[in-house]
């Protein structure tokens, strides 16, 4: 397909898994701030799904309004991923996690809901398209990382009249036309998303400099609520509450910065590193959050109170187990789905009957009558 950008919205980009293997030369990972969520995307679709050093398919990562986008030429597939911004296709709501086939003249907005129409609300949404969004490969990511001008589109959100190209979508992608991720087909995927979407506790694993926090710190850390300060982006989500106190000082010699990892700078606000982190930072770092409250980053919007909690490292590798168990249930959900019976249609309804099957996007007239 050839999608053109009719309204560019506040911010979006092109983002896939992240650019990993060059974080010793200064260049950040980026890619979507909820991997897990474009990783269920892809899967819905098709795609390529993404992991470390395997980038997957890029999408469209939308931040408070999504786009507006006309697709120019050819045909496929897109799932909304992430938080509800509305997605619409000419005029009508299509429901996050559902497989929409759009083609030539269709447009695609999103739409802000009326308060209350929606349970929860959410800062960001993926975009996700069948062949993913074929932009050109920088150090072997599409991702966008806007502070360096690097990947993307030239290096910077969409514009009004940007024009992106589509990649080889997989071959049987029309048959992913209403797959729609639900309790009934992918259990724990749906309840993943979910937890991601409306999560209100963020989980710590204790570690790097926890000893450099005091014992009424680390209390004041897990016992008091914060609120999502404005000046959060995606290099970190920033909280505002009761300072945490430091033992001997926030500062640190410089070492490497992992997603979630959460830092204490010297006002003694919390800040969560998210997906366009520096790789390295000097100051104190009480823990890291487990991998769905590195996702929940995603959806947080100023003014949002949450709590931490502390978790153990078991639990952090247990939830990335639970990710891939999801994505292997997503994955046989829609090779289900795809192979259902489909009821042909009667074209003639007397003497021998007529059936058109359509196969791989192909109509064929099957001529047959019962014998007793």
């Amino acid at each position: 397909m050839i999608l053109r950008v009719v309204k560019p919205g506040p911010f979006t980009t092109v983002q896939d898994f992240g650019r990993y293997g060059y974080q010793d030369v200064g260049v950040p990972v980026c890619g979507a701030m909820d991997t897990f969520a474009l990783a269920v995307g892809n899967a819905m679709l098709g795609n390529e799904i993404g992991r470390a050093l395997s980038p997957g398919a890029a999408a469209l990562e939308a931040t408070i309004r999504g786009p507006e986008i006309a697709v120019e030429s050819g045909s496929g597939c897109v799932v909304a991923a992430g938080g509800d911004l509305g997605l619409r296709v000419n005029g009508t709501p299509v429901d996050s996690f559902v497989c929409k086939r759009v083609e030539r003249g269709d447009v695609l907005s999103f739409v802000p809901g009326t308060p209350g129409e929606n349970a929860r609300r959410s800062a960001r949404t993926l975009l996700c398209v069948s062949g993913g969004i074929d932009v050109p490969l920088v150090m072997g990511s599409r991702s966008t990382y806007a502070r360096a001008s690097l990947g993307g589109v030239e290096g910077r959100a969409l514009r009004a009249g940007d024009r992106l190209t589509t990649g080889e979508p997989d071959l049987l992608w029309e048959l992913s036309d209403g797959f729609a991720l639900e309790e009934s087909n992918a259990p724990l995927g749906k309840a993943l998303v979910e937890s991601s979407l409306h999560r209100r506790t963020l989980d710590v694993v204790m570690g790097m400099q926890c000893d450099r926090f005091t014992e009424k710190a680390i209390e004041t850390f897990f016992g008091s609520p914060y609120t999502v300060s404005a000046d959060s982006d995606r290099m970190g989500i920033r909280f505002i509450g009761k300072a945490v106190e430091h033992r001997g000082g926030a500062d640190i010699v410089s070492d490497a910065i992992c997603a979630g990892a959460v830092q204490i700078p010297g006002n003694g606000m919390p800040v969560a590193m998210a997906a366009d982190r520096q790789t390295t930072g000097g100051y104190t770092k009480i823990g890291a959050l487990a991998p769905h409250s590195v996702s929940a980053l995603a959806y947080l919007s100023p003014g949002d109170e949450i709590r931490f909690v502390r978790a153990s490292r078991e639990r952090g590798v247990e939830e990335l187990r639970e990710r891939m168990r999801a994505l292997e249930q997503i994955i046989m959900a829609r090779t289900r789905f795809r192979a259902r019976p489909r009821v042909p249609r009667v074209v003639a309804a007397r003497g021998p009957k007529i059936l058109r099957v359509r196969v791989l996007g192909r109509d064929y007239d099957v001529v047959w009558e019962e014998v007793f």
